[in-house]
């Protein structure tokens, strides 16, 4: 019992960790994940109204699998070139839009590689300092302190039909800006046969003009074919 306890809080390993060991370090990288994933969709939640599903999941997946990766590589140079080899295959093409992300990405890393070398001190101070400073942190991009007014305003999805050669930048890409926050590009298509592009946004509504007035000025523009502006539902917001 004593040489088990020892191997799991040791921060050095003479041979291979027996499975109650590495069960307990990944469990414990996973609950630690959880509590990560958790911190950040509480933030994120309460300073945009949404957060990334896909993120969420990704921190907890993050946390345990780096804890796993580190184990294996041990105190071994050899390990660590092989698995940057491997791992050097591997192309992430989703661009992390917003930079908390990026710290919370960062966060799962540190954690789970803190388990995985047994550096318990790590993840329990650590973790409870950098949740409760995110938390704090959260109220200077709130929507309630940056964005008083538009606390409970709705997603929209705007289909703007634009002419082949049409620039979405400029003026068209201006008059989206004016009239919305956080405005997400979520699909390009052509449509009429190759003949025109169909350009799709979800965008929350920043209440700086009429919707009917928005439309008009926008179908006015030169280039644009068609301008379509629907309430976004719960299943296709980009939550």
């Amino acid at each position: 019992m004593n040489e088990t306890l020892s191997s799991i809080f040791s921060t050095t390993e003479t041979g291979p960790l027996d499975a109650l060991s590495l069960a307990i370090r990944f469990a414990a990288s996973t609950a630690l994940g959880w509590i990560i994933a958790e911190v950040y969709r509480i933030t994120k939640f309460r300073s945009q109204n949404r957060y990334d599903r896909s993120m969420y999941v990704t921190l907890v997946l993050l946390t345990v699998l780096i804890c796993m990766v580190t184990t294996v590589v041990g105190n071994s140079i050899a390990r660590a070139f092989s698995l940057a080899g491997a791992l050097a295959i591997v192309r992430f093409r989703t661009v992390v839009e917003d930079t908390r992300d990026t710290a919370f990405v960062i966060f799962g890393v540190v954690i789970g590689m803190a388990v995985g070398c047994a550096q318990w001190l790590v993840p329990l101070v650590g973790v409870p300092i950098v949740s409760l400073a995110a938390l704090a942190m959260q109220q200077f991009t709130s929507p309630s302190s940056s964005h008083p007014t538009t606390a409970k305003q709705d997603w929209y999805r705007i289909r703007l039909r634009l002419g082949l050669g049409v620039e979405i930048r400029g003026p068209i890409q201006q008059a989206i800006d004016g009239a919305f926050r956080e405005p997400k590009l979520i699909e390009i298509q052509t449509t009429k046969q190759g003949a025109a592009i169909e350009v799709v946004y979800d965008a929350l509504w920043a209440d700086q003009c009429d919707p009917l007035e928005w439309v008009n000025r926008l179908n006015r523009m030169e280039g644009i074919q068609s301008v379509a502006l629907e309430k976004a539902t719960e299943s296709n917001a980009s939550l």
